[in-house]
């Protein structure tokens, strides 16, 4: 229970005693501010009748908290890391025996394939090539135009981007 969840009756009886003993003056509970500024000079009042040093107190309290913030928060960070690290090369001590392991299943499987189908894959390859370069060929017509590349390096184009780009 902090003192900012007691009530003014209980803070009142506790300082009843100091009262009587003679540390601090007396007070009648109708003398308490009502505005935010007395209140603070009442409280700024009630820190120096009781000796404490309100600035020494507050980086006393800052201190205490980034303390046990410290205390309990390194071994979590601490051990937050070495969790991250030992999954890091548990996957790295895994990722490249993996990639070698399916690059050689991939080749069994396209070796499997075209096993004893050599003549058809030759002549698949053959027939790609062709394509891939004939679709070249005809870009590259489209691109330049019938006079072919001394019209497009010439500069006799009309402005302006192409069918494929300038």
């Amino acid at each position: 229970m902090g003192l900012n969840d007691w009530t003014m009756e209980q803070l009142h009886r506790l300082r009843k005693p100091f009262e009587d003993a003679g540390y601090v003056e007396p007070y009648e509970p109708d003398d308490y501010a009502t505005g935010w500024d007395e209140g603070m000079e009442r409280m700024e009042f009630q820190i120096e009748a009781w000796g404490i040093d309100a600035e020494q107190a507050a980086d006393d309290v800052i201190a205490d908290v980034a303390n046990k913030i410290a205390e309990e928060a390194i071994p979590l960070v601490e051990s937050a890391i070495g969790e991250v690290w030992d999954g890091a090369l548990v996957f790295i001590r895994y990722l490249i025996p993996t990639l070698i392991e399916s690059a050689q299943e991939g080749y069994k499987a396209i070796r499997d394939g075209f096993r004893g189908k050599e003549p058809e894959t030759i002549a698949a390859l053959t027939i790609g090539i062709l394509v891939v370069v004939t679709t070249l060929t005809l870009l590259h017509e489209v691109r330049t135009g019938p006079g072919g590349a001394g019209e497009y390096m010439g500069g006799n184009r009309p402005p302006g981007d192409g069918f494929l780009g300038p």
